[in-house]
């Protein structure tokens, strides 16, 4: 213990002198500003909807199960087609519906759409659309009757889930990518720093001291990851899910540092790793893609460690049921870094005693 002691001491005074994990924590302080105070909490690119419904079957589903269908039925509903068509003009992103009866219990939806509207967004209004009229008329929908008791009961528990603010909804990638990707090459620099002071050759005198050595450094870019990670996430979602949070951002780290360490082996100090270490910063950002749009999750993408962070703090940050996906990714993690960290501390051994 008094040798971790006396090494975690250099090694925090080392950590001060090393201008990447002092730039970490400064930006830390950017990130968390700028998302608390220029990014906004909302952002809304959709268009509108104008639906002119000759048959009332949307309108009375409005008013009876969205709570604010007054503003909903004068904002988005017509009562002729030269007022849908003079809403659609004014609004290039809108789209206007006509629902009209054909036959018994049987309606047609006539879908008027702007010159430039992406054929892709016509295919999914008509499958949603599709969708809602065999719910809202079982007797003639292709569905069994316990479908539509199943998802009107599932309609109503998402309906007390709300919109995540846009400025929340961007942490999750900054910390994996400010105290995650940047933790990496912090332990680079810290032992690069080692080499190029030749103090690391102390430590090939005893196959326990180098083990000792790695211990420390973890430590303290841990510590350091700890109080970046609480920088960003305090003044933005406060205490609501910080510990879930915080165990992923914190086996994420130590991964993303067995990784650092596997490169320090090879190179002799940061600059020489820096090619590698942009290589994998783009590997490991990769999953922020499905982040952002959860239809595109490919296998290969989920076999990024990253993909797991991302979705772990995710889950933390904004709870909905969804506990089993924080541990799980918790879970894969930690996995991998019980893996990592006795190979690339064997591998650092084995390759530093090697060295003249």
């Amino acid at each position: 213990m008094k040798k971790l002691g006396n090494l975690l001491r250099k090694d925090i005074v080392l950590g001060i002198k090393d201008v990447f994990l002092l730039l970490e924590i400064v930006f830390s302080v950017i990130f968390m500003l700028v998302l608390l105070f220029l990014i906004p909490e909302e952002i809304r690119t959709e268009g509108h909807v104008y639906i002119w419904d000759r048959t009332g079957i949307i309108e009375d589903f409005v008013t009876d199960y969205v709570p604010d269908h007054e503003q909903s039925l004068g904002e988005y509903f017509v009562s002729n087609r030269v007022d849908l068509i003079a809403g659609i003009t004014d609004d290039r992103n809108a789209v206007g519906l006509i629902i009209n009866a054909a036959g018994q219990e049987r309606y047609e939806v006539e879908m008027l759409s702007q010159p430039y509207t992406k054929e892709s967004l016509a295919r999914f209004i008509e499958a949603d659309m599709e969708d809602l009229m065999n719910i809202l008329q079982p007797p003639m929908g292709r569905y069994p009757a316990d479908v539509y008791a199943s998802v009107r009961v599932e309609a109503f528990q998402r309906g007390v889930d709300e919109i995540q603010p846009f400025n929340q909804s961007l942490l999750a990638p900054v910390i994996v990518f400010n105290i995650g990707l940047i933790g990496l090459f912090a332990m680079v620099s810290l032992i690069g720093q080692e080499r190029m002071d030749a103090t690391l050759r102390a430590y090939r005198l005893s196959p326990s001291g180098l083990g000792l050595f790695l211990l420390s450094k973890n430590i303290v870019i841990t510590g350091v990851s700890i109080l970046n990670f609480s920088i960003l996430y305090l003044p933005i979602m406060g205490f609501s899910g910080y510990l879930e949070a915080l165990s992923v951002m914190i086996v994420t780290v130590i991964a993303m540092s067995s990784i650092g360490v596997a490169l320090a082996t090879f190179y002799q100090g940061p600059l020489e790793a820096i090619g590698w270490v942009f290589v994998l910063m783009l590997l490991f950002a990769l999953p922020g893609v499905s982040l952002l749009n959860p239809v595109f999750s490919p296998g290969w993408l989920q076999a990024i460690p990253t993909f797991h962070s991302l979705f772990g703090l995710d889950a933390a940050m904004f709870p909905d049921n969804n506990a089993d996906l924080i541990w799980r990714s918790v879970g894969i993690l930690a996995l991998l870094s019980a893996v990592l960290v006795p190979l690339t501390g064997v591998l650092f051994t084995s390759r530093i005693q090697k060295e003249a």
